[in-house]
């Protein structure tokens, strides 16, 4: 988990397990973002990597990305 930036994913909204969406990891600039087990998760290292461009959150055909700042 980051210090500075969370990323939180709602696992029953996400559509990468059902249609291989995944357009959370193609878009990131920063590689918060990897597929572990069918199901989209943040790489907690990255997360402070966050350059806050909601990129990710408004490329989620679910809505199921929110990027806050913990500061």
């Amino acid at each position: 988990m980051g210090i500075f930036i969370k990323v939180k994913i709602d696992k029953n909204m996400c559509q990468a397990s059902s249609s291989a969406c995944a357009k959370c990891i193609h878009v990131c600039p920063v590689d918060v973002f990897q597929v572990k087990e069918g199901q989209i998760v943040t790489i907690p290292d990255n997360e402070d990597e966050c350059t806050l461009c909601y990129i990710c959150e408004s490329r989620c055909p679910a809505h199921a990305l929110k990027v806050l700042k913990l500061y």
